[in-house]
Parts: C-alpha cells; structure tokens; sequence
C-alpha cells in the first residue's frame, strides 16, 4: 500500500513538472480585420513568446517569436526596455511597448490554433518576397493539417511550379 501510494505521488509530481500551459490573449475586435494574437508557453525550462496580426481572412503575419530560457527571465526582463514578461503562478502578465500590449495574458479564445496561425504565417512571409504571388495560392486549407515541416516543404513546392 506505502509502495503504490508512493509510486502515485512520483508519477503526479513529475507530470507537473514537466507540464506545459498556454496562454492566450486577443488585442481587439475579432470581427474587424487587424486584431493581434499574443501566446505565451510556459513550461518548466523556457518562456515561448508569439505575437501574431490577424490582418485579413486566414491571413496571419508573425511579428514575433521569442523563446526565453526561464532562468533568464529577469536578465531578460532588465535588460529589454520595449519587452516584459513577469510570471505570477498561474498568470502572465505582458508588456510589449512597441505593439502597444500590456495587459494580462489568459486563456482567451483564438481564431485559429497555434499551429495554423505559424503556417499560414509561413505562407505569407514567403509570398511577400515574390511580386503576383499571395499566400493563398501556396495552400489549400486542407493543407493545414499537414505537419509544419510537412507544410513548408509543399509551400517551398507550390512556390517552384508558380514560378515555372
């Protein structure tokens, strides 16, 4: 009985400590075009930072991607006027001066997942580089649930025919 309660209280320790939470947060109206995206990973070694503009219909543009190794927090924190992260428990709260964020970040509803906002992202930063191209004649939406490598692989793909 001490063995398997023991064993319990291990396995619900180390699931904790390497758990991961996600927070989100929308900056603006859904309904109109422009709003942005924050979302924060944290989990036991780092801090994972994305920003996204949700600027048209299924179009997203990153503006940043910042990964913090959690033990630099505060050199981090110091030593960048225009970016802060402050952890309180189960809270973030986020000032970004240059996209004009401060605010505590939740569990706020977005409009697509994580991952299809980094690929359409993908998608539009590639189609910016080429006059004529948008990034929706780099995908279908069924693409969309191709993994990421999988995803730019067949971007970088349709990019090559289109250019032919």
């Amino acid at each position: 009985m001490k063995f398997s309660f023991s064993v319990i209280v291990c396995v619900f320790i180390a699931i904790n400590c390497f758990s991961q939470e996600t927070f989100t947060e929308r900056k603006g109206s859904k309904f109109f075009p422009g709003h942005l995206h924050a979302v924060i990973t944290v989990d036991s070694a780092s801090i994972h930072y994305q920003l996204f503009n949700h600027w048209y219909t299924s179009a997203y543009t990153q503006y940043r991607d910042i990964k913090i190794p959690r033990n630099e927090l505060g050199d981090f924190n110091s030593g960048n006027d225009t970016l802060s992260i402050i952890l309180y428990g189960n809270k973030v709260k986020l000032f970004d001066k240059r996209y004009n964020l401060n605010r505590k970040v939740k569990h706020q509803k977005l409009c697509a997942s994580l991952e299809a906002m980094r690929k359409i992202s993908y998608a539009v930063s590639i189609s910016d580089n080429h006059q004529n191209i948008r990034h929706f004649h780099l995908f279908v939406p069924d693409d969309l649930n191709l993994l990421e490598e999988s995803f730019r692989k067949l971007v970088n793909e349709n990019l090559r025919e289109i250019k032919k």
